[in-house]
């Protein structure tokens, strides 16, 4: 797959790019993210991702920009494909505009994978969240000083470490409701001698 290149000028008729210049705040991280983005996260940072020639790739200044968006706001892979196709806010951050205009309409939440996957492999793979935080720091506006606060609780190890063990611990007590226990729940709540679970609808005992 080769880089894709996004376009380097937003049409200034665009209704959506229109509104949003107008009606967000400029401490907004959104009008931030817009007025940096191409000097935060240029395609040309991302060259060494992709080969020389083939299929054009999502511009990878779009890509990183709603990861940035993702990793502020704690969602997942398809709720931020989703935030970028339907929330005008995203798509001016992203510098796309509209839906009736040249850009993007939206991508396939399995972009998100690739990327993370393609930087994973290289000899800078936290490039997006580095560039990022640099420009957060930089900036001294509000919106910078936002951006530099979530980012470094979000890129904290300690705490991807516990919102993971929180979603394992959610998973095993949605099981336990359901009346379907692996071995490996029962092992974790000291039940493993029990023979079973007894919880969920179909018991009347809970495994906690």
């Amino acid at each position: 797959m080769a880089l894709g290149v996004a376009s380097q000028q937003l049409d200034l008729l665009d209704p959506v790019s229109r509104f949003c210049g107008e009606a967000l705040l400029a401490s907004s991280i959104f009008a931030f993210l817009r007025q940096h983005g191409e000097a935060l996260f240029p395609d040309g940072l991302f060259t060494d991702l992709f080969a020389a020639v083939g299929r054009r790739s999502v511009p990878p200044s779009v890509v990183a920009t709603v990861m940035v968006l993702q990793r502020l706001e704690g969602l997942s892979d398809r709720e931020a494909v989703d935030r970028f196709t339907f929330d005008a806010r995203w798509r001016y951050a992203a510098g796309v505009g509209g839906w009736d205009g040249a850009g993007r309409v939206g991508f396939a939440h399995t972009v998100l994978v690739d990327m993370r996957e393609r930087l994973r492999r290289s000899d800078r793979p936290d490039r997006i969240f580095e560039v990022a935080l640099d420009a957060a720091r930089a900036a001294g506006s509000a919106a910078g000083q936002w951006l530099l606060t979530a980012l470094t609780c979000a890129h904290s190890p300690a705490r991807q470490h516990r919102e993971l063990s929180t979603a394992v611990q959610n998973r095993r007590a949605l099981r336990c409701e359901t009346g379907r226990c692996t071995d490996s729940d029962l092992r974790q709540r000291g039940a493993a001698g029990r023979g079973g679970c007894s919880c969920g609808p179909w018991g009347a005992v809970g495994c906690s």
